[in-house]
């Protein structure tokens, strides 16, 4: 029997892809890292992708899991709606294998992805920076082979800035500096 995901409720954190829109003073969709025309574009850090599992999960045990062993488990999703760029990069992430991901609920937040891994509803693809909001209600696995990792960094209209977002930029340059160590 094949279920459809269910879109689960909840706070939405802001979509990632809105942010270059946003900057561009465009409507939400119709941006992304790729297209950055009319802004500048520093990278800060890069993070790498995992598989997260609920710690009594049987591949908790695992250091590393292929592609081809996580297409056989059941996925957590961001919301497609709200985060189609994330959906964009499963396809990308399972194209070697030949292997569709099977989406068995979409979340549209950090936290209620978190509450469904860690209920056992299934596995998901994550930053492994999240390992800080997560703590021990996930267990991370690396993935192998490796695959590219997240790009973190800051977009701004190449305009000249204004103080405010002077001191900002300077900070998140200041944070990620500081992650490095």
């Amino acid at each position: 029997m094949h279920r459809e995901p269910r879109p689960i409720p909840d706070r939405p954190d802001p979509p990632g892809q809105s942010v270059l829109d946003d900057a561009r003073g465009r409507p939400r969709g119709v941006g992304d890292r790729r297209n950055t025309r009319g802004l500048r574009f520093e990278e800060l850090a890069r993070d790498s992708i995992c598989l997260a599992v609920a710690p009594k999960h049987p591949l908790a045990q695992r250091r590393a899991i292929t592609m081809a062993e996580a297409a056989r488990e059941p996925l957590i999703a961001y919301s497609r709606k709200d985060y189609p760029e994330y959906h964009e990069y499963l396809a990308a992430l399972f194209a070697p294998t030949k292997s569709k991901p099977h989406v068995t609920e979409e979340h549209d937040s950090v936290t209620s992805l978190i509450a469904a891994v860690e209920a056992g509803s299934g596995v998901a693809f994550v930053p492994e920076s999240l390992a800080c909001i997560a703590g021990s209600r996930l267990k991370l696995i690396s993935l192998s082979p490796v695959p590219e990792p997240l790009v973190v960094g800051v977009a701004w209209p190449k305009a000249r800035l204004d103080s405010v977002a002077e001191r900002f930029l300077k900070s998140a340059r200041e944070v990620a500096s500081n992650s490095d160590s």
